[in-house]
């Protein structure tokens, strides 16, 4: 139908056809989000000419205590549920016309359980939970596969965020170990085929002996000495800086200035997920607080650079992006299936970090992250959620490889003796997977 709009003149104001708006496109469309965690959706009117259009959008969600959407399409995830937004476009300008377009919103549990990074180890996976499959279909990984790391070397720091050591003091380390990589903590009494590991326990009193144990193995490692979350929580669960700075003050800056200086150490793991509001008090960590103890760690150890546990867009468009960063360095994103095509989460996590002026250590649950197609339940969540096939470790953790990434670390690789995921990482198919990405490292 042509619809007109008659001016004075009996012409200027028909309408064109062309410019009539007939669809109406969201991006990204249907999402799945965790809790606390947020989305732009962007809508873009196409005409019947095969043009795209701008107009007045106004956004509604039918849920707004499980999924809320702004005026600009800001959409943020607040409790487990679903939700459907709908955007309502009208034409401006020479575009005419009406569209309404809905985006599915599904709302999951806020990310995946960190191993507690503190003295004690997680809690044993039921026995009951998945059973090991037996023991003559798993072989141990071919010992001709898997060579044992260096031990005659010492691994560079990354060179454009910590400065070379004065050469008249410490020899030039090596520069031809790639980044570190690596499990999530390290037990370097295991043999892996990896160079280093997300964080490393240290304990204050006994830095020289156990980093000088880090050193010899061969590997590098990120400085984490604060230990657990109860350390420095308040009694209604929230953060406490001053009872965190406490923590540090226990260390032995000299003898940690030594590894930091030789390339063992090459970040400091400060903080483990201040996004995540179940560990908390049922909310963010004060993303002020973050940088305040991020700058103390730096009068500390100034070449070291500060790793935070949180993907660098918590910092950009969720509860972080109220403060402005000076001295994070480095932030994780720990990818799962759930969060959406492997390429575009790592582009966009390559972006944040970018615009944060800050570097990127990229990661992947395999215990928990899959998309289904293993047929395997996680063990702490077998209702909901998969463990990686080899295949997905090879696609997911090859996107990352290829990324500008600092870092590269698995959750969780068993970093104890008899782990409970052993049945998993020394089947043969799943071993040979992570080979083939440490064998990417350059």
């Amino acid at each position: 139908m042509l619809i007109a709009a008659l001016a004075c003149n009996g012409t200027e104001g028909i309408l064109d056809p062309a410019e009539e708006v007939v669809d109406l496109q969201l991006t990204p469309g249907d999402v799945t989000l965790t809790v606390g965690s947020s989305v732009y959706l962007v809508a873009t009117g196409w005409t019947s000419g095969g043009e795209p259009v701008e107009g007045d959008v106004t956004w509604s969600s039918s849920d707004p205590a499980v999924a809320s959407v702004t005026e600009a399409g800001l959409v943020t995830a607040l409790k487990v549920g679903e939700a459907t937004v709908e955007a309502d476009f009208r034409g401006k300008g020479k575009a005419h016309g009406r569209q309404k377009k809905n985006a599915k919103v599904k709302v999951e549990d806020p990310l995946d359980p960190q191993i507690p990074p503190g003295d004690d180890p997680p809690p044993e996976v039921p026995p009951d939970t998945i059973p090991p499959p037996p023991t003559d279909t798993i072989p141990p990984p071919p010992t001709d596969t898997v060579p044992p790391p260096p031990t005659d070397t010492v691994p560079p720091p990354p060179t454009d965020t910590v400065p070379p050591p004065p050469t008249d003091t410490v020899p030039p380390p090596p520069t031809d170990l790639g980044i570190p990589f690596g499990p999530s903590r390290m037990n370097i009494d295991l043999d892996y085929p990896f160079n280093a590991s997300l964080y490393y326990r240290v304990h204050p009193g006994d830095e020289e002996e156990e980093l000088a144990e880090l050193k010899a193995s061969g590997y590098r490692g990120s400085l984490y000495i604060v230990g657990g979350r109860d350390r420095y929580k308040n009694p209604d669960g929230s953060f406490n800086p001053d009872m965190w700075k406490a923590e540090l003050d226990k260390a032995n800056v000299e003898v940690v200035q030594k590894y930091v200086d030789d390339g063992t150490l090459v970040s400091h793991y400060a903080l483990d997920e201040p996004h995540a509001r179940n560990a908390w008090d049922g909310e963010d960590v004060d993303p002020a607080l973050v940088d305040e103890i991020a700058c103390y760690a730096k009068q500390k150890w100034p070449n070291l650079p500060v790793l935070i546990r949180t993907h660098p867009g918590w910092a950009i468009r969720e509860e972080g992006s109220t403060h402005q960063f000076q001295c994070v360095d480095i932030w994780v994103a720990q990818y799962s299936a759930r969060k959406g095509p492997i390429d575009e989460y790592v582009a966009q996590n390559v972006a944040d970090a970018a615009a944060l002026g800050a570097q990127l250590y990229g990661a992947l649950n395999p215990i928990g992250g899959g998309d289904g197609r293993s047929g395997v339940p996680a063990p702490y969540d077998p209702d909901e959620k998969f463990m990686m096939s080899a295949e997905e470790i090879r696609e997911y953790g090859e996107a990352w490889m290829n990324a500008p990434i600092v870092g590269f670390s698995i959750w969780e690789w068993g970093w104890k003796t008899n782990d409970p995921y052993d049945w998993f990482w020394l089947q043969p198919e799943i071993w040979a997977a992570v080979q083939y990405l440490a064998d990417m490292n350059p």
